[in-house]
């Protein structure tokens, strides 16, 4: 992981003080929290969904809690290690249907479909445009709060300029 190598023990004893502490101090990114608020005073319900394992969520949410995000409600999806390339998050946002899914990894856009939901990409880390190169997003910002303040200067997000969905991820109407 990142370079590093452990021992079966060293990794052991990693994986276990992370599961019993990583998840509940987890530091906020710059701008997070403000945006977070600005979301939440205009109406909307923030909702996290998470690859993390499910047993964690409560985890997840104290640590939203104690930095003061207005977030009440933690979807853990798991990762599917047996098929890394299943994208975890895809069931919850497919059933959620939210005005906007934001995310900063490109991989968690892949083969969501049937939703008219808005894909925001946080491109934090600068991502190897070569990478994930065939997953579909909507826009991409350099920050939460900037994508926020630009989303929040007209009712749902009018003055950014939302690409054509290809017809393939949205829904289909019956007749």
């Amino acid at each position: 992981m990142y370079g590093v190598k452990f021992t079966s023990e060293e990794e052991n004893h990693f994986y276990a003080v992370w599961d019993a502490e990583a998840w509940r101090t987890m530091p906020m990114l710059n701008g997070s929290l403000e945006a977070c608020h600005l979301l939440h005073q205009a109406g909307y319900e923030l909702v996290c969904v998470t690859a993390m394992s499910p047993q964690f969520t409560d985890h997840r949410l104290e640590n939203f809690r104690s930095h003061g995000f207005p977030i009440d409600r933690v979807i853990s999806t798991g990762y599917d290690g047996e098929n890394p390339g299943n994208n975890p998050k895809k069931q919850a946002i497919e059933e959620l249907h939210p005005v906007v899914f934001i995310d900063d990894s490109k991989r968690n856009f892949k083969d969501i479909q049937g939703v008219h939901t808005r894909f925001v990409f946080i491109d934090k880390y600068h991502d190897d445009p070569n990478q994930h190169l065939n997953i579909y997003y909507d826009v991409k910002y350099p920050s939460l709060l900037a994508f926020v303040h630009d989303f929040l200067k007209t009712e749902y997000g009018q003055e950014i300029v939302w690409p054509e969905r290809p017809a393939s991820l949205l829904p289909s109407v019956s007749c």
